[in-house]
């Protein structure tokens, strides 16, 4: 054998610099920005400013959950594509891409577009600042990103289902699938006991959008079903990058609640507001979470297909 052959075989079989994944970069960046965040309510704590965290939540943490946003519908978008159009899981993600698509014009309009800042052209477009139109237009914006969110990603979640269900792949719930339904159900029978107590004293006609915001808890809770059941099932059949991807949804709505768990618990003085303050942050991992579902579907698609040409 000689001398080129011998550097040739050594080259094919010398392991492969490994490279930051999609899913990597957006773990790291939101690692980066949560402490970024940290640090600048630490720093309000010390010194009292409130510039600091204005600063923070006003700029980056707008920026961050509009940009999160955006990549969030861009990789539905894509992993859609690896689907082709007579799939059953093309008409699954084709709901999905849908509710991110919702759910980034939320973000926009009640982070970004809301916010008395130098980024949002509103500041420059308006002579004076409206605070009650950019309350009503958060208030749209919340609405847009929560419950008919949610029922687009229901939608959508459901079809996978259906379509396991149907090949048979569907096990039961562990312990800790029970554990974190437990929490969400009992957290939406208490908001649905306290909703039922304002109603029957109201003598005030009951709105669409005040339905609509009743349905976000019980939205999360059937969300929250969907995901683990999905996710226990294609974690059984050892599909690594799907079960992380169904993971990442899992994650996204469970924070969720958390993080309005402990609003709630803000608002009606059952935790001091330091505490309080900390699920502010979660909304940013909800947004990262959300983000790295499509992430981890897109890559296992493209992984799939480098293995098949191999």
């Amino acid at each position: 054998m000689n001398r080129s052959k011998e550097i040739r075989i050594d080259s094919s079989v010398a392991p492969r610099k490994k490279s930051l994944s999609l899913p990597g970069a957006i773990i790291w960046v939101t690692c980066v920005h949560v402490a970024i965040g940290l640090a600048a309510g630490i720093a309000y704590l010390m010194s009292g400013e409130e510039r600091w965290i204005r600063i923070y939540f006003d700029y980056q943490g707008s920026l961050f959950l509009v940009v999160v946003g955006g990549v969030e519908f861009f990789l539905t978008a894509l992993a859609r594509r690896q689907f082709h159009s007579d799939e059953p899981l093309r008409k699954a993600w084709s709901l999905i891409m849908l509710a991110a698509a919702v759910r980034w014009t939320g973000l926009m309009l009640a982070n970004w577009l809301t916010v008395y800042s130098y980024i949002n052209p509103r500041v420059y477009l308006a002579p004076t600042w409206d605070v009650q139109a950019a309350a009503s237009l958060r208030e749209l914006g919340l609405l847009v990103n929560g419950p008919i969110h949610m029922l687009l990603l229901a939608a959508g979640l459901s079809l996978v289902l259906r379509l396991y269900k149907r090949l048979r792949i569907l096990v039961g719930l562990e312990a800790i699938d029970y554990l974190l339904l437990a929490l969400v159900l009992a957290f939406t029978l208490s908001q649905g006991y306290q909703i039922f107590h304002v109603v029957s004293q109201s003598h005030d006609p009951v709105t669409l959008t005040a339905v609509l915001k009743w349905l976000t808890d019980p939205l999360l809770s059937c969300l929250l079903v969907e995901a683990v059941l999905i996710r226990r099932a294609v974690v059984n059949m050892g599909w690594g990058l799907i079960s992380k991807s169904w993971g990442a949804y899992t994650a996204a709505i469970f924070l969720t609640s958390v993080a309005d768990m402990g609003m709630w618990a803000d608002d009606y003085g059952y935790i001091r507001w330091q505490v309080g303050a900390l699920t502010w942050y979660l909304w940013f991992i909800v947004a990262a979470a959300y983000a790295l579902a499509p992430a981890y579907q897109l890559q296992a698609s493209i992984r799939a297909k480098q293995e098949l040409r191999t």
